[in-house]
């Protein structure tokens, strides 16, 4: 067993195992652009205080500069971080540098002319923050072989520029951006619209907690992708407004993603997740004050260093709570597909993917692979919203299948009642009207008085039988037939033994479905009818029942000896009730058979399939 149990755990990890490996190995792939365009990788930087000046020529005696790959970022100490590399002699018509990201305000420089200050038109003296735009920066005609130079402050780590910067015609440059984020732009739409349909589906109140959670999710990872779109930036210029909505989706996503994990597994729930939950909930509460706090610090002059500080170690936190949210997520996702949780194999299968992407591009952020632009993180992004959008599919199938059999319930309970109330109607009424009419006869006749009460007590003694079976149906929760069981048990042995008769019943119960109301009422009402008659023989010595009741049919045989002094019929299935209790089983959908000999015998067989149905039919 536990060898076939390691062989289908080893099936399900291998492909994903291949997938993760390669997804990570897309990373260290060699590079290849579009010839059109030029990726400027070697650069030169220094670190200086912001007031130092700008070398006015080539001659001009410089500081040390040292050599830079990029991407990477700069090491050192500094408030004005200088990179600058030689630009080709031949340049494209119309020639522009494009600019994944600069970490900070910063002014580009050919030569000794200004080409762009950003953000226009303060520059360096722009207060933080100032946004993360794709930069396009169009160079002067005449430009090929002179020295690109750019001025960046630094306000935190790391520092400089994201990526590689490419050199190209504008046309090309917008082309390349297009076809890169066009993908992109697909998933930053479908998500959000994927988390709107949730909450549209789902209108169960006590299951909130998964297409909110998947709404939050799909939200912040249609920001996030937005974010690092290059088109958004030129159609939408909001650089700013886009930054902190960047910086809003980081927590978001943790906090959707933990609270995802632990609605879908909350019926077997993990503390683990109770408390990454309740730890993302406070952190973010704590996430937004700090964020607003140094906003406003960032519009106090001589404060913007306090709101840097403020906003550096709130982001840094952020990460590590994302961070660790994902990693015990990927442990409570392993350790239930281990355990063979379909739910979770599916999920995991997917969320492995999105590490992948995302070790990628942490790679990349770190220079160790290649150019930024390459990453496909979006991919992992929509694999695991399609899983998770499978997953709410299941639960919504789940609820609805709920919701019919709970509809389909209430109406067989509320056609039982109906029939219940017909039947207490008819049995209580004509016994009441019995016990009228024989109270009036032992008034008018009193020699007939003495006769006229016991009948009187016969019927009362039906009629409280009635009640109490009535009343049982009225419980929330119908009893087992374990309950059954014991009460045909106590009635029969106190009535039988009362009489100085033996009583024996055997039962063999082989399901665990509860019986509907109305089978309960039905049977107790025969075992009465034939435990009456029983009764009426006085010579009598036994009683025997036997109740035998298996998921397909119900058996209830009682047997007892004797004879009647009076001569009438005598036994379990004599008296005028008989015809009554043949309808009452007809009305179950079985059968009532009566056999008269040494002994008398009552058998009631009902199929508990066609009970079922007679219980629920109009």
């Amino acid at each position: 067993m536990k060898v076939a149990r390691a062989l289908a755990w080893l099936r399900y990890a291998l492909p994903v195992f291949l997938a993760l490996t390669g997804l990570v190995a897309l990373g260290f792939l060699p590079r290849r652009l579009d010839p059109a365009l030029t990726a400027l990788t070697q650069w030169e930087f220094r670190l200086t205080d912001l007031d130092a000046p700008l070398e006015p020529t080539e001659g001009a005696r410089q500081a040390s500069y040292l050599p830079l790959e990029l991407p990477s970022y700069p090491p050192g100490e500094g408030h004005l971080l200088w990179l600058r590399t030689r630009l080709p002699q031949t340049l494209p018509p119309d020639a522009t540098l494009a600019l994944d990201a600069v970490l900070g305000p910063f002014e580009a420089y050919v030569g000794a002319q200004r080409v762009l200050s950003y953000p226009e038109p303060l520059g360096l003296t722009a207060p933080p923050p100032v946004g993360l735009p794709w930069q396009l920066i169009p160079l002067p005609p005449g430009s090929g072989g002179q020295r690109l130079t750019l001025r960046v402050r630094v306000d935190y780590r790391p520092m400089g520029l994201k990526g590689t910067p490419l050199l190209g015609s504008r046309a090309a440059l917008l082309q390349w951006a297009l076809e890169r984020d066009l993908p992109r732009l697909v998933v930053a739409l479908v998500a959000p619209l994927l988390g709107l349909l949730s909450l549209m589906a789902f209108g169960d109140r006590r299951s909130w907690r998964l297409p909110v959670s998947f709404f939050g999710w799909t939200v912040a990872c249609g920001v996030y992708i937005t974010h690092y779109a290059h088109i958004t930036d030129l159609l939408f210029p909001a650089p700013l407004l886009s930054f902190w909505a960047w910086a809003l989706a980081l927590p978001t996503a943790s906090l959707s993603g933990v609270l995802f994990l632990e609605a879908l597994f909350a019926a077997r729930p993990s503390q683990p997740l109770r408390w990454a939950l309740r730890v993302n909930v406070v952190f973010f509460v704590l996430y937004v004050a700090a964020l607003s706090a140094s906003a406003a610090l960032s519009r106090v002059p001589g404060s913007a260093p306090s709101s840097l500080v403020v906003f550096a170690y709130a982001l840094n936190t952020a990460r590590l709570v994302l961070l660790a949210s994902a990693l015990l997520a990927l442990v409570e996702l392993t350790r239930r597909a281990l355990q063979g949780d379909a739910d979770a194999r599916l999920y995991l299968t997917a969320y492995v993917i999105l590490l992948a992407l995302l070790l990628r591009d942490l790679l990349a952020a770190f220079g160790t692979a290649q150019l930024a632009h390459r990453s496909q993180l979006h991919v992992g992004l929509m694999v695991c919203l399609i899983a998770m959008a499978l997953l709410l599919q299941r639960r919504h199938l789940a609820l609805h299948t709920r919701a019919l059999a709970l509809e389909r319930e209430a109406a067989d309970r509320v056609h039982e009642k109906v029939l219940l109330l017909r039947d207490l109607h008819d049995g209580i009424g004509a016994h009441t009207s019995n016990m009228m009419m024989l109270a009036q006869i032992g008034v008018v006749k009193p020699e007939r008085a003495r006769a006229a009460l016991e009948t009187i007590a016969e019927l009362s003694s039906k009629s409280l039988a009635e009640l109490r079976a009535f009343v049982r149906t009225q419980r929330d929760e119908e009893p087992g037939w374990e309950q059954h069981a014991a009460e045909l048990r106590q009635l029969g042995a106190s009535l039988v033994e009362a009489h100085g008769r033996r009583f024996e019943m055997q039962v063999e119960l082989r399901t665990d479905e509860r019986p509907s109301p109305l089978v309960g009422l039905h049977l107790l009402r025969i075992f009465n009818e034939g435990l009456t008659n029983a009764l009426k023989c006085e010579t009598g010595s036994f009683l025997r029942v036997v109740l035998q009741v298996t998921p397909e049919h119900l058996l209830l045989r009682m047997e007892n000896d004797g004879q009647r002094l009076d001569g009438a019929p005598r036994g379990v299935g004599a008296g005028r009730g008989l015809e009554n209790l043949k309808a009452r089983a007809t009305e179950l959908g079985g059968t009532l058979g009566v056999w008269l000999g040494d002994t008398s015998c009552l058998e009631l067989r009902v199929p508990l399939t066609a009970a079922a149905g007679a219980a629920s039919a109009p």
